[in-house]
């Protein structure tokens, strides 16, 4: 299922670009991530023989990667970058292992696929000008139980990316 979502609102264009670009701004405008860490990871997405271990997909960081610095420790923002594999830590520490699959930092693009529960979602986004402010617009592709239930969360959290 294919599902798109517009928002818009009176942010800077630039100002909603860098909330999506900064991985540690995250947790500001999107109230379902209460971390996002970066590092070695298991495959997100295809077929292979790990899909059958669902305890090990929860755990989708490799053992002994380190762990990131704290928020404001690290010189250079985290960024979004192709190639880019992660965990979004969600509430009750529920672990969604992502991979960015494009960026294009001047047009305001980006798209990224995430595993949950033994399903993918791919999610591809936009920041565009719009009067004052800027509009933002998600197109969510999976499947349509995943699709139905995360579009009022994605919602929520665009209008608060919008936002001044």
């Amino acid at each position: 299922m294919h599902l798109s979502l517009h928002v818009s609102g009176d942010a800077d264009p630039a100002t909603a670009w860098e909330r999506y670009a900064d991985l540690d701004a995250w947790t500001q405008w999107s109230p379902q991530i209460q971390r996002v860490d970066t590092g070695p990871v298991r495959d997100v997405g295809g077929s292979d023989d790990a899909d059958d271990d669902t305890d090990g997909e929860q755990e989708a960081l490799d053992e002994g990667a380190p762990a990131p610095p704290p928020p404001g420790t690290d010189p250079a923002p985290r960024r979004i970058t192709p190639g880019l594999r992660g965990v979004v830590i969600g509430p009750v520490g529920v672990q969604v292992p992502f991979e960015v699959l494009e960026v294009d930092e001047a047009a305001m693009t980006w798209t990224w696929r995430v595993r949950a529960v033994l399903a993918e979602l791919t999610l591809e986004h936009s920041v565009t000008p719009e009067g004052g402010g800027c509009r933002t617009d998600l197109t969510i592709i999976g499947p349509v139980p995943l699709v139905v239930g995360y579009a009022p969360v994605a919602r929520f959290a665009l209008t608060r990316l919008v936002r001044p």
